[in-house]
Order: structure tokens, then C-alpha cells, then sequence
């Protein structure tokens, strides 16, 4: 044994050399880690990958941020490139850590350990950031923190850790960091950018990279070549090494150097020339776990049993795992042992040199071993202090049903939650029924950890829970409560039949619970939106007319209660019967009490309130209200859809290029959170308005071929209206008309009344007054009910288009009058242009040139290419002379930089820009200086008027 031991001692001593390097000491008191002073780290070969992290670090030198992931199979040598990155700046501080297994369901785990050394800096985040960060760590009790405002509060620390030399942020084994904390730091990662960071991670992966590191550059580790594998075996070997031999131990191993390493100790010198045959290749990672078994199970029985307490207890609690293997018969020596031999590296915690080591300990225990180590850490965990540590330990060792135990994982999943950890709820929900032995305790807690699931994205993880809970349920409100997840299930799914389980889901509660069957029907109605005439197995009207048989629980009506009234009226009534609570409920949410989560679950339907009303200021009101609560909490899915509404918003007021850098940030915070792009194609409205053809035609053709695939009709209306304002611009009619009957074909709540005036105009001018005539029958029965300007001016100007010369003049003034009471820019010119046209063919040239130059002007400034030409080609037919004006450029500024401009404009500070925009304060202050630059200014005051549509 003692020779063997030699042989091994020496090859891992050679190991650590190329793949550990010496661990630096304790940080100072600031806890701030220089690089210096490490032995260096020995690689062969790797010139492509070390060149990369070489750009990376010089990169964060420079002012520059980036990030890699470092991904390939185990014992690859991702942990040495770690390693070699550490050492190639002295003067860049570093923080890392090792993703653990057991970690994985303890919500931010991982990131606490991470930014445990810069907490002492967390008074100097933002308030909101800072409530964030101490919710999901548990240091307070608070309502759940948003998971990309932790991201946000991440990045913050960070760039402050970063001054002044740069920081480097190394993890590990990041396949075994639980859910919450990947999510924050892959968005951290996607949004560094002049914080002087590096972040990399490294990945253990057999099988390609996890999703989860969209957009994150990234290389795969790959075997040595065979010119540096064969060097660091001749360097691993004692004595003559055989060259075709080498080539087969090469070939097998495929390169990998642990295995080249470690494996070189167990063959003989006999084997190594040649003498005396291999035996047969085994799969890399079973035979490097075999290769640590036979290594461990030749040590004493007291080491192997301290080397179980560590692999139980991932903690890595020195105290706790030397006093339980104490009292389990582990002598002194037993830790000393352990070390010696390099199995373990001790510093404030305990852990193995390698994850494969660990593997190797707890799967090669007896069973009987297992059970012991794990019930005497549970007596030693204390359960007020630490139950969900102490739950996991039992959990292991449970063989079958335990009401206490399942209890005590019920218990962890809402504490999981409190801190937002919904992936880590699910989990302990699953766990805990598993345990249950009641059927319908154990279906319940199986239903809420699908609920759990869905609620943090997980939705593969959902329909499978749901599966589980559904064997054998028999409970009404079991059923009731099954059916109304998978409808939210298929409604995150974005499938048309989401709006009839839903439906049903209301009716199975109707006899059990009412207040929870209206929340069914709001969800139907929320699910029925976005599919529409594309619904499947029902319809608005037949949600419509069972809420109106529904009764509140509370004679005060809740916001949810009047959102379900008001379409419940609409689609199930009328327009005109529904104008007063759907006011109502618009006036709640423009200055009533609405909470931050109602802002987050509901801004949808005051999207679509604001436009059935043809309510303008409403809208802005509403899509302002939402914009902020989603940037102050993090809610970065209710802002991809409220920015949507801001574009359009944007659009109406003539301010184009602020809606394309709404656009622009859609599609950046995609990325940032690792999402398909699905939002770009949403900007086909303002293809449409600067007449842009290509672009136009592509992003609505993607509209609604998505949605015919998916039966989403939100995106077909979206793609319909959009081609229909190309073409009226263009002058195209009978082509405007086709694309705006088919948006109104699909149903089309929420847009109705906006194209309603489209096919009005469309129609006339085509010759199909009939078509016409019915158009403007419905939108006088809505304008007449709601009678907003917005709603009273349109009416005016379609009324004009039918009307004969003596009444259409009166007509077309009111139409302006009204209109001008709004914030309405482009509805406006557009009513401009109709008017002057109508005048230049009453040969009435001097009042035609008026209104066609006031629209001429506003569609050229803002952008309407498409508009602006109609207006110049009457212009030129009225005999007046027209010049191209240049639509005030941009300077060359990148949309972020734009963004960042508009902001720094109306008076925000870099902090605040930095919160709104989820960048740190440093990369706005890097885009301002080039603002600067670019505008050739030098002071904030002066971005206003140097940005166009301002």
C-alpha cells in the first residue's frame, strides 16, 4: 500500500501543478483578492483558448467587460484555463466559486457565496436593488424580489467591487448551480459592458451547451492535441514510454488530460513498453470514478469515513463535518490522511480537489454507510436554525412515506418562495409529495409545485408535476384547481385552446369557490386576447356570458373584479352598454389604487381598455404607470410588452425615432434574459409608417405566418394593421382595404376602433361604399358612446369621406378640432392630408396648401416617408413648389446610446439611468462620454435639443 500510495502522491502532485495551482491566502481585510503570488499554472498546448482568455482579461484592463463559458466533459481542463486566467493580470481582483449538486434546490445559493466578500457594500445599491438582494438572501422578510432586479442589484455590486482595477468572476462547475442564481448571473453576463468585469464560467457538458448560456460567447474544451497530450504523458511517467502505446492511451482517453494523469499511475512499467498487454477502453468518466475508487478504498476505514461526511454535507461546514465524523469513530488523523493524499482541499471550507472524487466517495459507500452519515449530520443540524439542511439529510435516508418530513419540505418551499426561489419551490413541493401518503394532500402539493414551476418559466418542469398530480385525483376542487393550471399552462404555451380549459376550469369551481372561478375567467379572457378569432373550442362571447352569471364576492368591486365586468359586458352585451364600466375601470388604473403585482399581471387589459376607448392620454397614463413598476421591480417580461405600447405610443406622436429605440430595447432585453427573439418582428408598424416596403412586408409577413402556426392572433392583427398603413401611405386602396378587413377578421378586440377608420378611408377611395357605410355605422355606435376627442375626430373625418361637398367641409374642421385636443401628432396630419385633398379637388389650391403643408411637415419630420410623399405629391399638384427635407439624423448614435441620451436629457441621473435601462453606472457613463462625443457637446443640459423628434 505504501507503494502504491508513492506512485500515486507523485502522479497528483504533478496533476496539481497543471491543474491547481496553489491556492492564494485569505482575503485581506476589504476582502479584496490580488492575483499575485500564485505558483504559475502549467498548460500544454490550449494556444487558441489561452489567446482567447487573453483578449478577455486585457479587455477588462482597457475599461472593457466581457464574459465566456468554458464548457466540454469532465477532466478536460476547464478548471486548469481557470486557473491560467487568474494568474494573467496581478493587479485584477477575483472572486469565484464552485457550483455544488446539493446546492441546486437552495434558491441564490450560489450567489451568495459569490458576493458573500462584497456584502459589505450593499448600502451603497439603490434601495429597491438593495431590498432585492437581501430578499433573495434571506437577510430580510419582504415581498419576493423580481429575479432580474437581483440580476440588476448583481451587476451594481459588481461594477462597484470592480474600481479601480477590474475584477474577474470565476464559476465553476456552473452546471450544478441551482436555477436562480444561473438565471441572475447569465443576465449579468449578457449585460456587462464598461465595468472593467470578466466573467467565465466554466461547464461540465457531454452533450453541447444548456440554453441558459444563450448569447454568452462561448468555447468547447476539447482533448489535447496529440503533440501536447504525448508531452504531458511523457512529463506523468516514470521511465520508458513506448510510442505506439502512448498513441493508444491517447486515442482512448481521447486526449483528455485528467485521464492521461491520473490513469498514467495504474499501468506498469511493463505495460508502458509495450511488454504486457492494455486492457480493454471503458468510457472516460466511469473509468476515472473506478480509478478514485480503488485510490479511496485502499485507505484507512476512519479517512473513508470522514471523505462520506464531506460528500453528504456539501456545505463544506468544517465544523460540522469534523464533529459528526467524530462521532461517527474518525480518529485525528483521519482529515490529515484525506489531505496528504490530495483528496481534499481545506481552506475556510472543506471540498474535493475534484467533483469526479466526490462522485467516487458517495457512490462507491455501501448503502447502509450512506444512511448512517446522513442520519447522524441530521441529529447535528439543529431544526430551528437550519431545517431545510436538516429535511434534505432525512430525505436521503426515507424509504417510504414520512407525514413530518413532507411537512418540514412544505415548510422549505414557501420559505424557498419568500425569496423568490420558485424553481427551489417546486422542487421541495415535488419532494414533500413524494413523501405524502395521503392521495389528496399529495395531489395538492404536487398541483402547487406545478404552480411553483410555471411561475418561475419552467414549463416542461410544470406539465410534468401536473401529470403527477392528476393520477388518482378525485377531489372536485382538486380537479378544478388541475384544470385551471393547465390552462395557464397552454396559455404560456401560446396555444389556442388555453381560453377553453381555462373556461372550464371557472365552471368547475362555479359550485366550490366563486371568487377563484372570476379569477379563472379573467385568465380566460387574458388568454382569449391573444389568440382571438383563433380560439379554439370557444369564444368571448361564451366567456362573456358566464361571468355575467358570476357574483362578487365583495360589494366593493377589486380591480380584477371590474377588468372581468368590463368584457364580460363588452363581448357579451355591447359596446355601448360596456362604455361606463370600462371607464371606470380606466379611471381605476390611471389614478386609482393599483399594486405593484396588479401592474405586472394586468397591463394588458389596460392596454386594450385604452383602445376600445379610443382613450389616447389613458393609454399613455396606463402604458407610463406599467413601464415604471416593471423597471423599479425587474419585471422584464410585463416590460417587453409594455415597450410595445410605448413604441405605439410613440409612434402616434409623430416620435419615431424614440418608438425604434423602444424596439431596440426589446430586442436587447430578449437577449439579456435569454429569450428567442420573438419581439422584433413587432416593429413591423414602424416599417409600415416610414413606408418602408422590404421591411415592412418581411416583419408582417413573420407576424402572421407565426400566427397561423401557432394560433396566436395578437401577432396576424399586428402584421394586418401594419401592411394596411404601408399601403395607405402609398396610395394603394383596394390593397389597404384587403389587410384591414383581415385584421378586423380576427376580431381584433383592443384594435377595433383604430381600424375602423383604415377601412372607412380604404373603401371610399376604392369605390365600396357599402363596406364603407357599415364601417362607419359601428365606429359611430362606439365613437358616439365613449366621446373622447381621439374617438369624435376620426368619426368627423370618415363621416367627411362619405359626406357630400356642402356638409364635408364642417365635417373635416371638427375632425381637427377634436383631434387637436389630443396627443395624437400623426392622426392629426393624416386628418390634414384628407381635408386638403378634398379642398384641391374643390379647386380651392390656396386653403388645400395650408392643410397639406402642415401634414407635409409633420409626416417629414417625424419619418412617414410613405405619408410625407402622398402630402408632397398633392402639394406639387396644388402648384406649389416642395423641397426633400432630411429627417433630422441621429448622429450616429447607437440605439443604447440613444436611449441613455433621451434620458440623460429629461433630467436622469446616471444611477437612475442605470436602474431603468438594467446597466450598471459605469457603461452608462462610458455611452454618455460618447454621446458627448458624437453630439459635440459637453454638458447633459445640452442633449435635448440636439436628439431629432424632440
Amino acid at each position: 500500500m505504501a507503494a502504491l500510495s508513492s506512485v500515486h502522491c507523485w502522479t497528483r502532485s504533478v496533476h496539481a501543478e497543471w491543474i491547481f495551482p496553489e491556492h492564494t491566502k485569505k482575503p485581506r481585510a476589504d476582502h479584496r483578492r490580488k492575483l499575485g503570488g500564485r505558483r504559475q499554472t502549467v498548460l500544454f498546448g490550449r494556444e487558441t483558448e489561452r489567446e482567447t482568455l487573453g483578449r478577455l482579461i486585457a479587455a477588462v484592463t482597457d475599461g472593457i467587460s466581457g464574459a465566456l463559458v468554458l464548457y466540454g466533459e469532465a477532466g478536460m481542463g476547464k478548471t486548469a484555463l481557470l486557473g491560467f486566467a487568474t494568474e494573467l493580470n496581478p493587479t485584477i481582483q477575483s472572486i469565484q466559486i464552485v457550483g455544488i449538486e446539493a446546492e441546486r434546490e437552495i434558491p441564490f445559493a450560489a450567489l451568495h457565496r459569490l458576493l458573500l466578500p462584497l456584502l459589505a457594500d450593499l448600502a451603497r445599491l439603490p434601495s429597491n436593488q438593495r431590498d432585492a438582494l437581501a430578499s433573495a438572501f434571506g437577510l430580510t422578510e419582504q415581498v419576493p424580489a423580481d429575479l432580474f432586479l437581483v440580476g440588476l442589484a448583481t451587476l451594481s455590486l459588481l461594477a462597484e467591487y470592480a474600481v479601480p482595477n477590474g475584477l474577474l468572476c470565476i464559476i465553476d462547475d456552473a452546471q450544478w448551480l441551482d436555477p436562480e442564481s444561473l438565471q441572475v448571473l447569465t443576465f449579468v453576463a449578457r449585460r456587462l459592458m464598461a465595468d472593467k468585469i470578466a466573467m467565465i464560467f466554466g461547464v461540465r457538458s457531454s452533450s453541447g451547451l444548456s440554453p441558459a448560456f444563450a448569447g454568452i460567447a462561448a468555447t468547447e474544451i476539447r482533448g489535447l492535441e496529440d503533440a501536447a497530450a504525448a508531452r504531458l504523458l511523457s512529463r506523468s511517467v516514470p521511465g520508458s514510454l513506448n510510442r505506439r502505446i502512448a498513441q493508444r492511451i491517447i486515442s482512448e482517453t481521447n486526449g483528455c488530460p485528467l485521464a492521461l494523469i491520473e490513469l498514467a499511475g495504474e499501468l506498469s512499467a511493463s505495460q508502458w513498453v509495450g511488454a504486457e498487454p492494455l486492457s480493454e477502453p471503458v468510457p472516460i468518466g466511469r473509468r476515472l470514478e473506478e480509478h478514485y475508487c480503488r485510490w479511496i478504498n485502499l485507505l484507512p476505514t476512519d479517512t473513508r469515513t470522514f471523505l462520506l461526511v464531506v460528500a453528504a454535507e456539501t456545505s463544506g461546514d468544517r465544523l460540522l463535518v469534523r464533529k459528526v465524523a467524530a462521532g461517527l469513530g474518525c480518529g485525528p488523523d483521519a482529515e490529515s490522511v484525506a489531505v496528504k493524499e490530495q483528496l481534499l482541499i481545506v481552506q475556510s471550507q472543506i471540498s474535493f480537489r475534484h467533483p469526479l472524487i466526490r462522485s467516487a466517495v458517495y457512490s462507491g459507500a455501501h448503502p447502509t454507510d450512506r444512511r448512517t452519515v446522513h442520519l447522524a449530520l441530521a441529529r447535528s443540524i439543529d431544526r430551528a436554525s437550519d431545517p431545510d439542511r436538516r429535511a434534505r439529510h432525512l430525505a436521503a435516508i426515507a424509504t417510504g412515506p414520512d407525514s413530518e418530513l413532507a411537512a418540514d419540505f412544505e415548510l422549505a418551499a414557501l420559505r424557498a418562495r419568500d425569496r423568490g426561489g420558485f424553481s427551489a419551490e417546486a422542487s421541495l413541493l415535488a419532494q414533500s409529495a413524494e413523501l405524502t401518503e395521503d392521495p389528496k394532500l399529495r395531489s395538492q402539493r404536487f398541483i402547487d409545485a406545478a404552480t411553483a414551476a410555471l411561475d418561475g418559466g419552467s414549463l416542461e418542469q410544470a406539465g410534468t408535476l401536473l401529470a403527477r398530480a392528476r393520477q388518482g385525483m378525485s377531489d372536485s376542487l382538486l380537479l378544478a384547481e388541475s384544470q385551471n393550471v393547465d390552462g395557464r399552462l397552454r396559455t404560456a404555451f401560446l396555444q389556442p385552446t388555453a381560453a377553453h380549459h381555462l373556461l372550464s376550469a371557472a365552471r368547475q369551481f362555479l359550485p366550490l369557490d366563486m371568487e377563484r372561478a372570476r379569477t379563472s375567467l379573467v385568465e380566460a379572457f387574458a388568454a382569449f386576447f391573444v389568440s382571438q378569432r383563433m380560439t379554439v373550442d370557444t369564444d368571448s362571447k361564451e366567456i362573456a356570458e358566464m361571468a355575467l352569471t358570476t357574483e362578487r364576492a365583495e360589494a366593493e368591486p377589486t380591480l380584477p373584479d371590474l377588468l372581468l365586468d368590463s368584457f364580460a359586458v363588452l363581448c357579451g352585451v355591447g359596446y355601448k352598454e360596456a362604455v361606463d364600466i370600462l371607464r371606470a375601470t380606466a379611471h381605476r388604473l390611471s389614478d386609482g389604487p393599483v399594486s405593484r403585482a396588479q401592474c405586472a399581471t394586468f397591463y394588458m387589459f389596460g392596454i386594450y381598455i385604452a383602445n376600445e376607448l379610443l382613450d389616447d392620454r389613458m393609454y399613455a397614463s396606463w402604458a407610463d404607470r406599467v413601464e415604471k413598476v416593471a423597471r423599479e421591480t425587474g419585471a422584464l417580461f410585463a416590460l417587453q410588452y409594455i415597450l410595445i405600447c410605448v413604441a405605439e405610443h410613440q409612434l402616434r406622436i409623430g416620435r419615431f425615432s424614440a418608438a425604434e429605440t423602444h424596439f431596440a430595447e426589446i430586442t436587447e432585453i430578449t437577449v439579456a434574459i435569454g429569450g428567442p427573439d420573438v419581439y422584433k418582428p413587432l416593429s413591423a408598424a414602424l416599417f409600415a409608417w416610414r413606408g418602408d416596403e422590404l421591411g415592412t412586408r418581411s416583419t408582417a409577413g413573420l407576424l402572421i405566418d407565426s400566427a397561423n402556426a401557432f394560433g396566436s392572433a395578437g401577432g396576424a392583427i399586428v402584421g394586418y394593421r401594419s401592411l394596411s398603413i404601408l399601403a395607405m401611405g402609398a396610395g394603394r386602396y383596394e390593397e389597404a382595404l384587403e389587410a384591414a378587413q383581415s385584421c378586423i377578421g380576427l376580431q381584433s378586440i383592443g384594435f377595433l376602433s383604430e381600424m375602423l377608420p383604415i377601412v372607412i378611408e380604404a373603401a371610399s377611395r376604392c369605390g365600396k361604399r357599402n363596406i364603407a357605410e357599415q364601417a362607419l355605422d359601428t365606429l359611430k355606435e362606439r365613437a358616439e358612446a365613449t366621446a373622447t376627442p381621439w374617438a369624435l375626430g376620426v368619426l368627423s373625418r370618415s363621416r367627411a369621406l362619405l359626406a357630400d361637398d356642402a356638409h364635408a367641409e364642417a365635417l373635416y374642421e371638427d375632425a381637427i378640432n377634436n383631434l387637436q385636443q389630443t396627443l395624437l401628432v400623426i392622426e392629426s396630419a393624416w386628418t390634414h392630408l384628407i381635408y386638403g385633398e378634398w379642398l384641391r379637388r374643390q379647386n380651392r389650391r390656396s386653403e388645400a396648401r395650408t392643410h397639406l403643408r402642415a401634414a407635409y411637415e409633420t409626416f417629414e419630420s417625424s419619418g412617414a416617408a410613405g405619408f410625407a410623399g402622398r402630402a408632397r405629391a398633392e402639394l406639387l399638384a396644388t402648384g406649389e413648389r416642395v423641397r426633400r427635407r432630411n429627417v433630422e439624423t441621429q448622429n450616429e448614435l447607437t440605439d443604447q446610446e440613444l436611449r441613455i441620451a433621451r434620458l440623460a436629457g429629461e433630467g436622469a441621473t446616471n444611477p437612475e439611468i442605470a436602474g431603468r435601462l438594467f446597466l450598471s453606472v459605469s457603461t452608462v457613463d462610458y455611452h454618455l462620454k460618447k454621446v458627448y462625443r458624437k453630439l459635440g457637446i459637453s454638458s447633459r443640459r445640452q442633449i435635448a435639443r440636439h436628439l431629432p423628434n424632440n
